[in-house]
């Protein structure tokens, strides 16, 4: 599953949580729902740039029209405990008033620090991912509740046929 689709993938499953979770319409246009996008990687990335402008296509076109608040890990740059630290502590402090509705995470490590810090951080809001590897996420997954999403889905054998294809 391309990237795309599965950003969309986790569009519709967004739209269907919401259809569920929106009360009346009057107290929804008065309390609108806060919603964090969580990306492992940094704006400027194909990948992350796609899947965030899917999922706010698919928010905007909702009944629900939430705040969306954005954030990006920059994992690929990154990839240190202590960065994980330091956004921990920015989040602290930048989310202390927000009490989220719902999580989005696309790729490993937003998906990972969701669910490490969602109690704290998150006011234990409900978390969907997008882009993960499965059996990783679903390790990360056991004991976890008010969790979904899609798992990328690597076509190992059509790109070795792809590759044999192009380079005899």
């Amino acid at each position: 599953m391309s990237r795309v689709k599965t950003c969309l993938a986790t569009g519709l499953i967004l739209a269907f949580i919401f259809s569920f979770v929106c009360l009346k319409p009057a107290y929804a246009l008065n309390n609108p729902k806060q919603v964090l996008l969580l990306n492992s990687y940094s704006s400027g990335f194909k990948w992350t740039d796609d899947q965030v402008d899917g999922i706010l296509e698919t928010l905007q076109k909702s009944n629900v029209k939430p705040i969306v608040y954005i954030e990006y890990l920059d994992w690929k740059s990154f990839p240190y405990a202590e960065v994980l630290e330091k956004q921990y502590d920015l989040f602290k402090t930048k989310y202390q008033a927000i009490k989220f509705d719902l999580i989005i995470t696309t790729d490993d490590a937003a998906m990972q620090f969701a669910i490490d810090y969602r109690d704290d951080l998150f006011n234990s809001a409900p978390i969907i991912f997008g882009s993960v590897n499965k059996e990783p996420a679903i390790k990360r997954m056991q004991g976890v509740d008010k969790i979904t999403g899609v798992y990328e889905n690597i076509d190992t054998e059509g790109t070795a046929e792809l590759i044999r294809a192009v380079h005899e």
